[in-house]
């Protein structure tokens, strides 16, 4: 997690705020495949369209994230459903 968070500190929040305040937090969902690539990354709860400048950054920063290692079950390599939160604080 640790390694996760700081290669999301590099994303870039100046767009973060919009009409009705400051995004105060991001709630990512990507899947990892077979292959440990990051396929299907989002923004939890809401429509694409929906989409604030901000998710856009992290979604995209998502997307270049280097390989994981492959989940595991039963001792069949798998997909993996990941979400996390990351909670923004203007600066």
């Amino acid at each position: 997690m640790r390694k996760l968070s700081s290669f999301f500190d590099k994303v870039k929040y100046e767009g973060s705020y919009n009409n009705s305040g400051w995004q105060h937090k991001v709630d990512l969902t990507f899947v990892i495949d077979e292959k440990g690539c990051i396929i299907n990354a989002g923004i939890d709860n809401k429509k694409t369209e929906e989409y604030s400048k901000l998710d856009l950054e992290y979604i995209c920063a998502a997307k270049k994230m280097p390989k994981w290692k492959p989940a595991k079950c039963n001792g069949k390599v798998v997909p993996f459903k990941f979400s996390t939160t990351f909670s923004i604080t203007p600066q």
